[in-house]
């Protein structure tokens, strides 16, 4: 049986990632890790909550698992416990702009997680040879800053200005230098303006859309 560990798993691009592995049958099942947390003030007079319809028709295939990816022996215990094949780390903040924002809240996801969850991928490794087919850490085009052209590609300057897309950053360092040194194969990712359907955290698209209903 294939598995896929992600974190943030009942996230708006964590569940759509668990998702697509499910029906593309990349995997049996995929293992959601979060802390069943929220970002958004639930008292905003549009505030929805999608994340029940985000597993729909996949229920099945899923296992939830609650907790936090900082911690050190919820992940052990994870990873010794499914095997996975694949290890997705999306937990993180959701959005740059935050209420009360700041820097060690953004590290914890970006870089702490990142790093600890390398190192017990690696202490596994050692000791009986587990390793999954690929670690894929999810960062964000915030670490570009502006763009000084009209297409940002990967190798575009990277000037962050603010905590998230510092921390982002950071996560990428940590990511490379440490799946590199301890040999697991790893895929950085920057998405970037994210949206669709069960996404409730206000991004960009989302608020320019409602500007212009509610014009």
């Amino acid at each position: 049986m294939k598995v896929a560990l992600i974190t943030g798993g009942l996230g708006f691009i964590g569940s759509q990632i668990a998702r697509n592995m499910i029906q593309d049958n990349i995997v049996d099942k995929a293992v959601l890790l979060d802390h069943y947390g929220g970002f958004i003030n639930p008292l905003m007079s549009d505030f929805q909550d999608y994340r029940r319809y985000r597993l729909e028709g996949i229920e099945d295939n899923v296992i939830i698992e609650r907790g936090e990816t900082r911690n050190s022996i919820i992940m052990t215990n994870l990873i010794d416990k499914y095997r996975p094949e694949y290890v997705i780390h999306t937990a993180a903040l959701p959005l740059a702009k935050i209420d009360n924002l700041n820097a060690a809240e953004a590290r914890e996801g970006s870089v702490d997680s990142t790093a600890g969850i390398l190192e017990i991928i690696n202490y596994f490794k050692l000791k009986d040879g587990y390793c999954p087919l690929r670690f894929t850490y999810f960062s964000s085009s915030m670490v570009y800053g502006d763009f000084q052209s009209e297409i940002a590609t990967e190798s575009h300057q990277k000037r962050p200005k603010e905590a998230y897309g510092t921390m982002k950053l950071a996560g990428e360092v940590v990511a490379r230098g440490l799946a590199g040194f301890y040999d697991i194969p790893y895929t950085i990712v920057r998405p970037s303006a994210v949206y669709g359907p069960t996404d409730m955290n206000r991004r960009v698209s989302q608020i320019f859309i409602e500007k212009a209903l509610n014009k």
